[in-house]
């Protein structure tokens, strides 16, 4: 099956809490991306730029998931990049790159839903995030994808 990417606008919703089940805060963003239909599920294709606090500078990361029932790859190139690889109930140990060093990751995903169509579907994940061998954090993520409309001639 050929690819055939599309263009998408997508919104991710992300909020985190720490050990004692504080909230950490959510984030919102919408921003244009692509989606590709593979004969193997999705991939969506975004660049998210976020503001940091300290310098009031952005940071620019591209990211890449690949999405089938069950199973969410993603990979965040920039600044802070990294590779999570989330399948429920399985641990998946990678690296998380900062301008200041590297650091040891783990994620424990308790939820990974995909719905996933051609013209929008929905992904949430639930997980647990380990850094440097402790727990640093519960992770919610959900983002959605509509294909944008092509207007004709």
């Amino acid at each position: 099956m050929d690819e055939q990417e599309k263009a998408v606008m997508i919104s991710v919703i992300s909020s985190a809490r720490d050990g004692s089940g504080e909230s950490e805060g959510e984030m919102r963003m919408m921003m244009p991306g692509t989606l590709s239909v593979r004969s193997d599920g999705c991939r969506l294709c975004y660049q998210e730029t976020l503001e940091d606090e300290s310098d009031h500078t952005s940071i620019t990361h591209e990211v890449r998931m690949l999405l089938r029932p069950g199973h969410v790859t993603l990979l965040r190139k920039g600044p802070y990049g990294m590779l999570m690889v989330l399948d429920r109930g399985k641990r998946y140990e990678g690296v998380y790159h900062t301008p200041f060093g590297d650091m040891a990751m783990a994620v424990y995903p308790t939820v990974v839903q995909c719905q996933l169509g051609e013209d929008g579907g929905r992904v949430e994940l639930l997980y647990q995030l380990d850094l440097q061998g402790s727990f640093a954090s519960e992770r919610r993520m959900i983002v959605e994808y509509t294909v944008l409309e092509r207007p004709g001639c």
